[in-house]
């Protein structure tokens, strides 16, 4: 989708995402979407922390991602028109995702995985590598 690397977006991130370990045209510049479950208290956002509310996320994909905001990203799938979101309907997003924020106390990752009998999963990271 192009995250650009600061909000004057005259230049995309320099962050290759899944090509890195997967070099394939379609990854470049590719994350893993995140969860928007508690993202109230996940700021700043998108994978390089470009964006400190969620109103300029929403900006950024309603202006159509990095080529709505005029960066070349010639394998973005999103589309570069714009969303055309009123005031009101950009709001009630927020208000939508904020609904997603539990009020839970933190919880603490797990010390181990579970063993398994395949070994090459016995080496994995807790959180996972992406």
């Amino acid at each position: 989708m192009g995250v650009p690397s600061d909000t004057t977006y005259h230049m995309i991130s320099s962050d290759e995402g899944r090509f890195v370990i997967n070099p394939a045209y379609e990854t470049k510049h590719a994350f893993r979407t995140g969860s928007i479950r508690n993202s109230s208290f996940t700021k700043p956002y998108m994978h390089n922390g470009v964006f400190n509310t969620m109103d300029e996320v929403i900006e950024f994909y309603n202006a159509g991602g990095g080529n709505g905001k005029g960066l070349i990203i010639e394998n973005q799938t999103l589309s570069s028109d714009s969303l055309k979101l009123t005031v009101l309907e950009k709001k009630q997003l927020i208000t939508f995702i904020q609904s997603l924020d539990e009020m839970v106390p933190n919880q603490f990752p797990p010390m181990n995985l579970p063993k398994s009998k395949n070994k090459l999963l016995n080496n994995r990271k807790i959180g996972g590598e992406y």
